[in-house]
């Protein structure tokens, strides 16, 4: 919270107000109010002003009224004269000397709402001032962190004016930065310790020692579940932007202590390798999967979207929960709006949309939990596209039934290929030029069992919109959907794309 000095306010010539006693030095807020008590509304720090309507007839009970403020934490009265008070009267000015609250007389021609305009544009002009202090703070960090943890530790210490510890999970010192005397690796050693055997996750503490050394410690993980504590302890009280420096440390910090990656980069050269020279690579999937699952299990995701667009979303939106779960993912683009995910057996945020809220309302999942990583075959990744493909829009389902073998056959495949340049294919052309939704429809209207109310409710349009489609489909591609044989084809023809 920002505040003001009474002796800002008092410089502000237009203003024209007149200090009558002034033993506060700062308010936090200004506000109107012309109840008998207005603490219900009032906050720490703030000024009042008033007019005295509701003493009026009772001067007598201003020292009531400045006692009750006083007890609420006001710091100042702004009075306005020249309407129920030709003058301030005394019998306030004796109470808010009586109170020590700061007294200034509010003269007729300005109205309240001025003042209160120019405190806020203050009050406005200063957050603004403290948020590019702080980001040139964070900007301060950034580079620090680019030298090394020592070096942002270091860095730390001298925005926060504080000493500043880290230690790992042993309380062993990885870098200790002093300040003014103060030394912070007891703190950050018994923040460790004190968390210790309880369930990984970031805690933050706030106490004082008998030195009035303020002390905020944080406990934090990096993604490989190793635990740091750091602890900043200042002679001066820690507040909101401080805190805000702290957290921002303690991102920098986490992705400093992220382990070597030299070990991926290498399984991920004799992968690459391999796979140029068409050798055999038994050893080197097995290395790259036990990265990702200590058993020889993994959760298969086949996600399908409506535009390529939606597909970076998800895949953006997936490193958050993954990584906050210290746990990682490999996955494929099979086209542009289709992806092949593969998490550890034990993740399961793809498989609902409570444990994955971003993921888009049209996307559909086709998942395959506790797999045997070798399993996991080109033949299955078409089949879990094609089960994809069928789902309502919006839904995940788990995959367990594979079309049926002969689908997959070259020849067939071939044939299907050749009808769809005459159907399907005329129909994405078709979208893409005029920005329609034809070939989306007719899918919906397949696996709607060609029912028009039903392909709407899944369409989310109405029916009318649906049968309009349906009638330019039908022209498009010279095909008559009323023919069951016709719905049946073009129903393999969309689900085996």
């Amino acid at each position: 919270m920002g505040t003001i000095t009474f002796k800002w306010l008092f410089h502000q010539s237009k203003l024209k107000l007149r200090p009558i006693h002034s033993p506060q030095e700062f308010f936090t807020t200004v506000q109107a109010s012309e109840l008998k008590d207005p603490t219900e509304f009032t906050k720490t720090g703030a000024v009042v002003f008033t007019l005295g309507l509701a003493f009026k007839n009772l001067p007598e009970d201003f020292s009531g009224y400045a006692r009750t403020l006083a007890s609420a934490g006001v710091h100042g009265i702004g009075f306005g004269t020249g309407l129920f008070f030709s003058t301030v009267p005394p019998e306030l000015i004796q109470a808010c000397i009586d109170y020590e609250l700061t007294l200034f007389e509010v003269p007729r021609a300005i109205p309240f709402i001025s003042i209160i305009n120019a405190v806020n544009a203050e009050l406005t002009r200063q957050d603004q001032e403290r948020q590019h202090a702080f980001q040139r703070q964070q900007e301060r960090l950034n580079h620090a962190a680019t030298q090394g943890i020592s070096k942002l530790i270091t860095q730390a210490g001298k925005e926060l004016h504080a000493a500043v510890a880290l230690t790992n999970a042993q309380g062993v010192e990885i870098t200790n930065a002093q300040y003014d005397g103060i030394d912070a690796l007891q703190a950050a050693q018994s923040a460790v310790s004190s968390v210790s055997d309880l369930p990984p996750s970031a805690r933050s503490l706030s106490s004082k020692n008998e030195r009035n050394v303020s002390t905020i410690v944080t406990t934090f993980q990096n993604n490989c579940q190793h635990q740091y504590g750091l602890a900043v302890c200042a002679t001066e009280k820690i507040g909101t932007f401080q805190r805000a420096l702290i957290r921002h440390v303690v991102g920098l910090s986490t992705l400093l202590l992220q382990p070597a990656h030299s070990h991926i980069q290498h399984t991920l050269g004799q992968l690459t390798l391999a796979v140029q020279l068409q050798l055999a690579v038994p050893k080197q999937l097995e290395t790259a999967f036990g990265m990702l699952s200590a058993s020889n299990n993994i959760n298969v995701y086949l996600v399908c979207t409506d535009s390529p667009a939606q597909l970076r979303r998800v895949l953006a939106s997936l490193k958050s929960p993954t990584a906050q779960g210290g746990t990682h993912h490999f996955h494929l683009n099979v086209d542009d709006s289709a992806v092949l995910i593969v998490t550890p057996p034990t993740d399961t945020i793809l498989q609902d949309k409570e444990s994955f809220p971003r993921l888009p309302s049209t996307a559909r999942v086709s998942f395959l939990p506790q797999l045997p990583w070798r399993e996991l075959n080109s033949d299955l990744l078409v089949q879990m596209t094609t089960h994809a493909h069928s789902l309502d829009r919006g839904t995940s389902h788990r995959y367990s039934s594979p079309a049926p073998d002969w689908l997959y056959n070259p020849s067939v495949q071939e044939a299907l290929k050749n009808r769809r340049r005459t159907t399907t294919d005329k129909l994405a052309e078709y979208d893409s030029t005029h920005n329609s939704d034809l070939l989306p429809t007719l899918k919906a209207f397949l696996l709607a069992g060609s029912q028009i109310a039903s392909a709407a409710e899944r369409l989310a349009v109405h029916r009318h919109t649906v049968r309009a489609r349906i009638e330019k489909i039908q022209a498009l591609c010279g095909i008559d959907l009323t023919n069951p044989v016709i719905r049946a084809e073009l129903l393999l023809l969309t689900v085996s794309n």
